[in-house]
């Protein structure tokens, strides 16, 4: 509620968030593999023209290690599931 009742609302935290990882659906529709590969792809370009660009770069290099992780249909959603790994704890919705 803190983040959609502000200006870092986003269709993400609207709807995504709640509807496909709170619900451990997973299923959004967006290949992990696809979303792995636009990363690659945009890290790249930052590598090549921001050498000082940090914080894509680690996104990107979850995301690709999520994707190395999941299996080969798995959404991209499910890239939570390595945060959750990491840190030993899984989100849950409203009240948990």
């Amino acid at each position: 509620d803190a983040i959609n009742g502000s200006s870092g609302r986003s269709f993400q935290t609207q709807e995504a968030l709640p509807q496909e990882v709170l619900s451990r659906r997973f299923a959004y529709g967006f290949k992990l593999p696809l979303m792995a590969k636009d990363c690659r792809i945009a890290a790249g370009v930052l590598r090549d023209n921001f050498a000082g660009a940090s914080l894509l770069p680690a996104a990107a290099a979850l995301v690709q290690e999520a994707a190395a992780q999941e299996s080969k249909d798995a959404d991209y959603t499910r890239v939570v599931r390595l945060l959750e790994r990491q840190t030993g704890s899984e989100l849950g919705g409203a009240g948990d």
